[in-house]
């Protein structure tokens, strides 16, 4: 247990986005704000050009969607050690780097 606490949590931008179509299609001022606090509790990795690139290397090379290689290719841009995911066509493009978590 002393590893997951003194672990450090950081989503992209591109997190955000996703998280909160459910809410904004629902026009859910509550769900929204749960969110808007939880991403304060966590780090906000930035999305430089370079990621980009590395993410069209991804596409092109795994076939993954923009979105995952967009993930993937901050997540290594950044230096995290783990990427997790309920996606397992990462593991390949990863070398190591996506943990598979089940969906819930």
């Amino acid at each position: 247990m002393a590893q997951i606490s003194q672990a450090v949590f950081a989503i992209s931008p591109l997190v955000k986005c996703e998280c909160l179509i459910g809410a904004f299609k629902r026009d859910d001022k509550v769900l929204e704000h749960a969110y808007a606090e939880f991403f304060g509790t966590l780090i906000v990795l930035d999305i430089p050009e370079e990621v980009y690139l590395q993410a069209a290397r991804h596409r092109a090379s795994f076939g993954l969607k923009m979105p995952d290689a967009l993930h993937l290719a901050c997540a290594q841009h950044h230096g995290c050690e783990a990427l997790w995911t309920n996606d397992n066509r990462l593991a390949l493009a990863s070398g190591g780097l996506a943990r598979q978590i089940p969906a819930a």
